[in-house]
């Protein structure tokens, strides 16, 4: 006999003990309606866990837009299953088929609670080149993960603190040695503040590319106009000013610097 719930119909995989007593309002216990696809079980995940779509896809490495489609109806699958389940730590094969308990369990039955942790939490951003990184936004928005970027991944607390358009960068040249040497990678943030004597990303009006420096505040000229000195660390190089007479803008601070040890 098949029982009705208020907003759909009990399916074989509901985990009330009383089939027949199946409630709307019990929706843990019950793949109605509005639990019956794909992009259901993914938002009501994502409710249960307090993760944002933009969150997940910062965390996945991917476009806001691409979780957004996945959560819209339109796709009822997703390669990244497996993943989404790990980060949300629940049942991948309840999300791609919504078999069984969301919340994985315990050979005995018993749910599994497990502590958020970092396991999980990794995400890949792309290393783009200096011309690239001279308008980071649109390069990022328009990757995607599997595009042919080569990527590196972040991890632990970092995958959260970092924006959207988060990029990586190889070092060239020696303008920046020894503490960033040619074959290092940086990650950087363009959401993130920028601090006095922070290594920075940045481009001038009159160059194509982007380049690496230290960010040093100089103040207003006489007009009320900002001006920033970018200095290299290594003290063959002069120092560059960017100001009205030689514009440019800051692209984002360095936030994280991964030395290469064989050269």
């Amino acid at each position: 006999m098949i029982a009705s719930c208020m907003t759909g119909i009990y399916k074989p995989t509901c985990n009330a003990v009383n089939k027949s007593f199946c409630r709307d309002t019990d929706k843990k216990c019950c793949n109605h309606v509005g639990m019956s696809d794909f992009a259901d079980r993914l938002r009501h995940a994502l409710d249960e866990r307090d993760v944002s779509q933009s969150q997940l896809a910062r965390w996945l490495g991917v476009k806001p837009q691409a979780i957004q489609y996945l959560c819209s109806g339109k796709a009822q699958r997703s390669r990244y299953t497996t993943e989404i389940a790990g980060l949300l730590e629940i049942s991948a094969t309840w999300l791609a088929s919504g078999i069984g308990s969301m919340t994985p369990q315990n050979p005995d039955g018993r749910q599994e609670i497990r502590e958020p942790s970092s396991v999980y939490a990794s995400r890949p951003v792309p290393v783009i080149d200096y011309i690239q990184a001279g308008d980071p936004r649109r390069v990022i928005d328009a990757y995607t993960a599997g595009d042919g970027f080569r990527t590196v991944t972040l991890e632990g607390d970092m995958v959260n603190q970092v924006g959207p358009f988060t990029f990586a960068l190889e070092v060239v040249g020696d303008s920046m040695a020894d503490e960033f040497r040619e074959g290092d990678t940086v990650v950087v943030d363009p959401d993130a503040p920028i601090r006095p004597g922070a290594i920075v990303v940045a481009k001038l009006d009159r160059d194509q590319s982007a380049t690496l420096k230290k960010y040093r505040d100089r103040g207003f000229d006489k007009n009320m106009d900002p001006v920033v000195e970018l200095k290299p660390l290594n003290e063959d190089y002069p120092p560059i000013t960017m100001d009205a007479s030689n514009p440019g803008k800051i692209i984002g601070p360095v936030v994280e610097h991964r030395r290469r040890l064989i050269r």
